[in-house]
């Protein structure tokens, strides 16, 4: 069929110039009773369609249910219908066929021996709320995703959320493993094409894949962690209990746009030059002195960087 032909692409035989057919299957959750992999919607599709009847008939339910009936208790009905519609003969408005409502009535005079009062029909299988709540956490256990995640309209305490996420990072852990062999042939296919195409050659085509680590973590539980990790390390290097450079390199880990303390080849200023930078610029601002050894250091330092020398 023409429609099934992608625009640009030639119908007939072609010689294969790679020497392999770059195809690379995907499989999701596979296992051995299921080789080529399965859908994240296979375990949960039933829960999902019993939420959705449950729901359908919640709202079928509520048409029925939440319009209420008046039911009136009248002691003398000649009365109430002249009080409230003007009617003085009810025999004789019954026969020409007269209707009254209740529609733009906003008071209804009643005697004091009178009643009046709402009809309500309950539903016989209850409120549907446990139910649907049931089927909700079914869902989200058995496709191992937070509650949280299905929408911020979804109440979650603080709690659910702490216990929830390591399920989740094992899930995203497990699907990394899964998909590490299939991504690390995409890669090797196009280290060869590459090869083939531009004549460029490879020592190898082996390839490695690097995740970035899943943090439960919000930012107000990492300024924490860094400001225990700062106190920390500030306490110990006052201390001697651990040099500058080690305090440095240590904290390097936490705050991505530091650099070492003092590294063998770098194209930028060092983390020590960085500091002695700042407390030359902070000695400036206070107007205070330096001694000769913290001058010369900076001195070096400035010619290393270009820049003018002058005391």
């Amino acid at each position: 069929m023409e429609g099934d032909i992608p625009p640009g692409v030639e119908v007939g035989e072609f010689p294969n110039r790679w020497g392999f057919i770059p195809i690379v299957q995907f499989s999701n959750e596979k296992d051995a009773a299921s080789a080529n992999g399965r859908s994240e919607l296979e375990p949960i599709e039933p829960f999902i369609k019993a939420y959705h009847d449950v729901l359908m008939q919640a709202i079928q339910g509520n048409k029925l249910h939440s319009t209420p009936k008046l039911k009136m208790k009248l002691s003398n009905v000649s009365a109430f219908l002249r009080n409230n519609f003007g009617v003085e003969d009810p025999a004789k408005f019954l026969r020409e066929g007269g209707e009254i409502t209740l529609d733009d009535q906003e008071l209804i005079f009643l005697e004091s021996s009178d009643e009046a009062d709402f009809l309500e029909v309950k539903s016989a299988t209850g409120t549907a709320e446990p139910l649907l709540k049931l089927l909700f956490m079914c869902i989200v256990d058995v496709s191992e995703t937070p509650e949280f995640a299905f929408g911020v309209h979804t109440p979650s305490s603080q709690a659910s959320v702490t216990e929830q996420m390591p399920v989740l990072i094992r899930k995203v852990s497990r699907k990394r493993e899964n998909f590490t062999e299939a991504w690390q042939q995409v890669a090797r296919i196009v280290l060869a094409m590459t090869s083939i195409s531009s004549g460029r050659r490879f020592s190898t085509h082996a390839t490695t894949l690097e995740w970035d680590d899943v943090d439960p973590r919000d930012s107000k539980d990492e300024a924490q962690e860094l400001e225990i990790v700062v106190r920390a390390l500030a306490q110990a290097v006052q201390n001697n209990l651990m040099g500058l450079e080690s305090a440095v390199n240590y904290l390097a880990r936490y705050v991505p746009t530091m650099a070492e303390y003092e590294p063998e080849e770098t194209d930028g200023p060092s983390e020590r030059e960085k500091i002695i930078q700042t407390k030359l610029i902070m000695a400036r601002l206070d107007d205070a002195e330096l001694v000769d050894k913290e001058l010369e250091e900076i001195e070096e330092m400035l010619r290393r960087l270009g820049a003018d020398v002058s005391r």
